[in-house]
């Protein structure tokens, strides 16, 4: 009885407590509300009008996990202008549900220098600025970490969709469409870490993202590489993206995967580039250069749309050019390559990279009639997957994609992908 009693008391105590302040805008000056957020409470903005962010923001400290987002879960609030995060840092803030859109096309959406850790963008649209993100690279108490990307649109930017990096670095699920207006210097995602002089880890991931049209011409080609890494790597992932040109809009500067050493940035090690589906570019799926230790597997590279007429290569590895970070140590296995047209060499390895070089297990089909199009129809459709499936258990034949000598669920789930992506 008595503890029931005092039960009940606490109970009505804890329910009388006031509940979490957080703070609610519609259309006032953004970053005045947000210099001025309590840590751990929210920022929450109303859907139907725009709020001005444009700002320097210092030394906001450690905002214990605080979230800008939109007011009524599940819809949008328009957001213009920059957020500038600089020293004195900032830690542990959130960005969601949100449409950030800069109309004149300049600007970054965000950038982080000076030691900002742990924010996260997700679930938001972010269109028509120079940048949506730049992190900048630097090393020591100055470095970027932590800084994660999940979710979202990035469209129509100027330049980069997102530039830079640091340890911790994530870029998940996003969807990349026509950033970039520069040539072959403009890209979907275009990262890196700063050179910390002591060979540190600096895990960054990169993973399912869609990714197409980096620096599209006038005439529609895609002409910047889809996914770029220059600058000091130790440990980065790229795994289940997907770049693609659904047209075959493509010049021939518009690789898929390109990670090379550039501008003395330090050392690239440890990469590993997996289970991605490259699809329709230009010169190159995967291209490395100054790289030690990298394993490049399960990935798809397919070319039978493509409008790029010039000799093609699925994996590229070229000894360095701009540095003394030697190319080697290269794993490359059990990828599906899948083109036509002209083709250099399929796994294209240069002289002057260092071995070891293993070279194993992958499909190569240079033909007219790409391997998926099971019915040799010139299309990939639910008639070949019918195919498939009334093959399964047998051995050999066209609907045995991956070439192990038997038709199973891994073939089927091979066609899936590439159906649902390039046809």
């Amino acid at each position: 009885m008595k503890v029931a009693f005092l039960v009940s008391i606490i109970t009505s105590l804890l329910l009388g407590m006031p509940a979490s302040s957080d703070v609610t805008i519609c259309g006032a000056d953004g970053e005045t509300a947000l210099k001025a957020l309590p840590p751990g409470e929210d920022l929450l903005l109303c859907p139907e009008v725009i709020h001005d962010f444009q700002g320097v923001y210092r030394g906001l400290g450690d905002m214990q996990g605080s979230t800008v987002r939109s007011s009524v879960p599940g819809t949008l609030a328009p957001v213009r202008g920059t957020l500038n995060f600089l020293s004195p840092p900032t830690h542990n803030l959130n960005f969601k549900e949100l449409h950030m859109d800069n109309v004149i096309g300049s600007g970054h959406a965000f950038r982080f220098d000076d030691g900002i850790t742990n924010i996260t963008i997700e679930d938001s649209i972010i269109e028509r600025y120079d940048l949506a993100a730049y992190v900048r690279k630097r090393s020591g108490e100055r470095t970027q970490r932590g800084i994660k990307f999940y979710r979202n649109i990035i469209r129509d930017n100027t330049h980069q969709g997102i530039l830079g990096g640091g340890p911790g670095l994530e870029i998940v699920d996003n969807v990349f469409i026509d950033n970039g207006s520069n040539g072959f210097r403009d890209h979907g995602i275009y990262f890196g870490c700063g050179d910390p002089g002591d060979g540190s880890a600096c895990p960054q991931l990169i993973s399912g993202n869609y990714i197409t049209g980096s620096s599209r011409s006038s005439s529609g080609d895609c002409q910047g590489s889809q996914i770029v890494g220059h600058g000091y790597m130790n440990g980065t992932i790229i795994e289940n993206n997907i770049a693609i040109e659904p047209e075959g809009k493509a010049a021939g500067t518009c690789y898929g995967i390109d990670i090379t050493e550039c501008c003395g940035n330090g050392p690239l090690t440890n990469l590993i580039i997996r289970n991605n589906i490259i699809a329709n570019n230009g010169r190159v799926g995967i291209a490395i250069r100054g790289v030690t230790g990298v394993d490049i597997y399960g990935n798809i590279i397919f070319h039978h749309k493509g409008d790029y007429g010039g000799s093609k290569s699925a994996i590229q590895a070229q000894p360095p050019q701009r540095s003394n970070y030697p190319t080697g140590d290269l794993n490359i296995y059990d990828n599906i390559i899948d083109m036509s047209g002209r083709v250099g060499t399929g796994i294209d390895i240069w002289e002057g990279v260092n071995p070891p070089v293993v070279i194993a297990n992958n499909t190569e089909v240079y033909d007219d009639t790409s391997i998926f199009d099971i019915n040799q129809d010139g299309a990939l459709g639910i008639e070949d997957l019918a195919i498939m499936l009334n093959k399964l258990g047998t051995t050999g034949g066209r609907s045995d994609i991956d070439r192990d000598g038997v038709v199973g669920l891994e073939d089927v789930g091979l066609f899936l992908r590439m159906y649902h992506y390039a046809s």
